[in-house]
């Protein structure tokens, strides 16, 4: 049941009524726009709009691996990729950031590889951008000759900034910021240890909150150990990588649990990807599934292998990406979660309005159940910290 009640303050005169467990219901996902940074997971077309780009437009006889049939264009699979499905779940068009480029995508540079854009005439304000790109890794770009320069995800955070910057805009602080990745550090071999690449999505995620960013989504990492490629390596191999993402995921969620303590404000969910895909593995029937655990696609372009009659009984398109069924699974727990960010705000405003009400009890304010000017229902969640400085500015 409901309970609304009517106070009048003691130093203005303020009637308003709260019904307390509105604050209790979450609302469906609403935000303006959607923004991401990731690898090949996340890659909606990036990479294959730099690599068409070159063969192209710079050198045809470039030798460039980049999705082709069988793979659905511009994914890492046979279909949609899960930010594709979850920006349709939320009612929003995701742009890959290099079909707003304010000129050529790319361009070669001294050393013989290709950089991307790095303006987009503020078009990053008004659209919802996916700035990931296949082969990203968290702390450092991938830069080899005849290649594309590929952009951390802290290079890639840094493209968005300073499109908003040079055209003097804000980043939305009612968009929604996915932060994604970690795999590519692991598997180059560049790190056994995951203090670096962590530290690299706390910097992101603090880049974006500085400039005004308020709700993220940082899945974790599934078990690299337990994917195709994790199999096929060494019993050993495969158990460090395991081990490896583990520790990670560990790191993860006790960094994104400080950065909510320290950021006053954000909101943080981390999607278990990890539970997920061993789920899956465990059970594919539970999903609809028979293979949770094998490629569909191996082998190198163009001597592909097809090792089943139907990619959509699979969970693992090739080596490590999903098919855009094991996709599509996991955008439903990414939107799961996203509805606890509103949940989370929920809650967080109730904490807020109960200690306002404790406020007005403890200072002598009467209550006025009959005398009510405004009956005031919060239903939009995402606007609940703005709602919650209005109704205290009216207080003080």
């Amino acid at each position: 049941m409901s309970e609304s009640r009517s106070f009048q303050g003691s130093r203005s005169v303020f009637n308003f009524t709260i019904n307390i467990n509105a604050v209790h219901q979450p609302e469906p996902p609403s935000f303006d726009r959607l923004y991401v940074f990731g690898d090949s997971l996340s890659d909606n077309g990036n990479e294959f709009i730099g690599l068409n780009y070159v063969q192209e437009n710079i050198d045809p006889h470039v030798e460039i691996d980049a999705p082709a049939p069988p793979y659905f264009p511009g994914r890492e699979s046979n279909g949609l990729v899960w930010t594709d499905y979850l920006a349709q779940d939320l009612g929003l068009d995701l742009t890959p950031v290099l079909e707003l480029a304010d000129g050529a995508p790319v361009r070669e540079n001294d050393e013989g590889a290709y950089d991307i854009a790095t303006s987009f005439g503020g078009n990053t304000a008004t659209h919802s951008v996916n700035f990931a790109f296949s082969g990203a890794r968290l702390a450092a770009d991938d830069s080899e000759p005849g290649d594309l320069v590929t952009p951390s995800v802290s290079s890639q955070v840094d493209l968005l900034l300073d499109d908003l910057a040079t055209e003097n805009l804000s980043v939305s602080e009612e968009g929604l910021y996915v932060v994604q990745g970690g795999a590519n550090d692991y598997l180059s071999g560049d790190y056994d240890d995951p203090t670096e690449p962590v530290a690299s999505i706390a910097e992101a995620i603090t880049d974006l909150y500085d400039a005004g960013a308020r709700y993220f989504l940082v899945p974790n990492l599934a078990d690299i150990g337990n994917t195709p490629i994790g199999r096929d390596l060494s019993e050993e191999t495969s158990r460090f990588l395991s081990d490896l993402s583990g520790r990670h995921n560990d790191l993860l969620e006790t960094t994104l649990r400080k950065l909510e303590r320290d950021l006053s404000g954000i909101s943080i969910e981390s999607p278990d990807f990890r539970a997920l895909t061993l789920d899956v593995a465990n059970d594919p029937t539970a999903f609809g599934l028979t293979n949770g655990t094998d490629a569909y696609l191996v082998g190198e372009s163009p001597d592909f292998t097809i090792t089943g009659d139907d990619p959509d009984d699979y969970f693992y398109w090739d080596y490590i990406h999903p098919t855009t069924v094991g996709q599509e699974l996991l955008a439903d727990i990414a939107l799961e979660d996203t509805l606890n960010l509103n949940a989370d705000c929920s809650e967080l405003m109730s904490e807020a309005l109960q200690l306002i009400l404790g406020s007005f009890n403890g200072s002598g304010s009467e209550l006025d159940q009959a005398n009510t000017l405004d009956t005031i229902q919060l239903t939009d969640q995402v606007r609940y910290p703005q709602m919650l400085a209005g109704i205290v500015e009216s207080l003080n």
